[in-house]
């Protein structure tokens, strides 16, 4: 598998999680990337799930991504790119009757197989709020327990805040949906 062949398909603006998920399930990355660079066909399952002029722009797309330099950018990022076919894909995911086809990692994934507890919560959090979180964060990485949450400012923020700065074995897990070279909010 290529991994800059995996990047490029994530990176083309309309290939949503559902395609992309049907995509691999029919064709290696390599294969369903040449595949729409030259125009060939693709698995009817695939083409099927598409509306209107869907498999054109796809095509475009394609043709005007860089495989190399997303390769690259992982590379550059320290950033791996671990599809769902993959050895290293977390059991813990494989569970979700929808799990991501692929992840961009950075870090170590085998804190997933630890003990772990999302803390989530407001943006708009209050100092006694936002210092509770922080709180449960220190106490639960303390006892080795790792927190999850999507980073968000807020509560989200404060409790991996507490984890960092109590020391414990307990480690910070950042789960983001707008992608890792895209911090969001800019401070996390």
């Amino acid at each position: 598998m290529s991994v800059g062949a995996l990047a490029a398909l994530c990176g083309l603006p309309h290939i949503n999680p559902a395609r992309l998920t049907n995509l691999l399930r029919h064709h290696r990355p390599d294969d369903a990337l040449a595949r729409l660079v030259a125009g060939r066909p693709l698995a009817p399952m695939f083409t099927r799930s598409l509306r209107g002029d869907g498999l054109a722009v796809l095509q475009a797309e394609a043709r005007a991504a860089d495989p190399v330099a997303a390769a690259a950018a992982c590379e550059e990022a320290g950033v791996a790119v671990v599809p769902y076919t993959s050895a290293n894909y977390p059991s813990a995911l494989r569970l979700d009757p929808a799990p991501p086809a692929v992840l961009f990692v950075q870090g170590n994934l085998g804190v997933l197989a630890a003990r772990r507890v999302g803390i989530i919560g407001t943006r708009n959090a209050t100092a006694a709020g936002r210092a509770t979180a922080a709180e449960l964060g220190e106490r639960l990485a303390a006892e080795g327990v790792s927190v999850v949450s999507g980073l968000a400012r807020g509560i989200d923020g404060a409790s991996h805040r507490g984890v960092r700065a109590g020391g414990g074995p307990g480690r910070p897990i950042g789960v983001v949906g707008n992608g890792l070279d895209r911090p969001y909010p800019k401070q996390h």
